[in-house]
């Protein structure tokens, strides 16, 4: 599975200027006590916030100050230690005034009222969860992602999830949940069809929520993903090699290319390194070659994992904590991969082990 670059559930941008609201969380967990807590997790331009507050009979409450609707999250944790996986979480909104949350045994089941924007993601979840379990079912029996590309039923579930997204983007046009519903719609539409339709569905939203900050930074987003499917000359940009010197994406010319955006932190990424390596050595005299774009921070950490996985072809990366050529891309995970044909138009995305290998030994017998 990809990884998140950086874990963030939604990100507030706002300035020390801009007028705040009181908002109030209240909730009871069956009759929990100490040490048993309720950690609240959300992020603003500053970072990332967390707050923790031991239960009482259950009884927990949060305070605070925001000048917008915000995604958030509550985790239980029994014996009171920090954040740890399995999450017992729920995912909400902290909207300005009072949130209620009620449950007998766990935050995962607790139900929320007081907020007309948490009730229509509640009525959100209660559609969709449903299809997510059966595609996560479906997943654990295809380890190989090109198998779940191709699997009937992970493409029959996939479209169920489309239609019942539609569904309710089209019955809640001015809720923000419907904002949040294209942007993940975006993240997995694969063609200029797909969206077209999303920028449809768009503005079929209520003008408000259209001309909303929030509103025209996801119309910027899929606006600049659709200039990223296949079909679709790829952006040109700049990086620096581990001596500092630039090279650009367009030097590549004339040889298919894999882009492929990685980490050293990336499990998946160091996986798919070992089959990387050895592609590369079979095809990089077939007019083939790859360039990695790490979105490390760290040099240290970047060129150690390139040494230890042995990676011979071009390495890139400018090590800021925002790269740029990782915005270009819309990356909000790695690994994350792109393959161009010899004129720099894209191929495919995220196209990883025996699907890749296979693509490419069509293209370059």
């Amino acid at each position: 599975m990809r990884l998140p670059i950086i874990i963030m559930l939604c990100v507030t941008w706002y300035n020390s200027n801009a007028q705040t609201k009181p908002f109030i969380l209240k909730g009871k967990i069956g009759a929990l006590n100490s040490p048993a807590k309720v950690y609240l997790r959300y992020a603003t331009q500053d970072g990332p916030v967390i707050d923790s507050v031991t239960l009482k009979k259950g009884n927990f409450q949060f305070k605070g100050r925001v000048t917008e609707p915000l995604m958030a999250s509550l985790f239980l944790s029994r014996d009171g230690n920090p954040i740890k996986w399995p999450y017992d979480e729920l995912m909400f909104y902290i909207d300005p005034g009072t949130v209620l949350f009620s449950s007998k045994d766990s935050m995962k089941n607790a139900v929320t009222s007081g907020s007309v924007l948490n009730t229509d993601l509640q009525h959100y979840d209660a559609l969709m969860q449903p299809l997510r379990a059966k595609a996560m079912q479906q997943a654990e029996t295809l380890p190989d992602r090109s198998d779940r590309k191709q699997d009937p039923q992970m493409t029959s579930l996939k479209k169920e999830m489309a239609a019942a997204n539609q569904r309710f983007i089209k019955e809640h046009p001015a809720s923000l949940v419907s904002l949040n519903a294209i942007r993940y719609m975006g993240n997995e539409t694969e063609t200029v069809k797909g969206f077209d339709s999303l920028l449809m569905l768009f503005s079929g939203l209520e003008a408000g929520l259209r001309n909303s900050k929030k509103g025209e930074e996801l119309l910027n987003s899929l606006n600049k993903k659709r200039m990223l499917l296949p079909g679709m000359l790829a952006p040109d940009f700049s990086q620096p090699d581990s001596s500092g010197k630039e090279y650009s994406l367009s030097s590549l010319r004339g040889r298919y290319v894999l882009v492929d955006f990685w980490a050293s932190w990336c499990k998946p990424c160091r996986a798919d390194n070992k089959e990387l390596v050895r592609l590369y050595a079979d095809l990089k005299d077939r007019n083939f070659t790859i360039l990695g774009v790490s979105v490390d921070t760290k040099r240290d950490a970047w060129l150690k994992a390139v040494h230890d996985d042995k990676l011979s072809w071009l390495q890139v990366s400018d090590l800021k904590k925002k790269n740029p050529a990782a915005d270009l891309y819309q990356i909000t995970g790695v690994p994350t991969t792109y393959l161009l044909d010899p004129n720099g138009v894209i191929i495919a995305k995220n196209i990883h082990g025996k699907e890749l290998e296979k693509l490419l030994e069509g293209i370059l017998r």
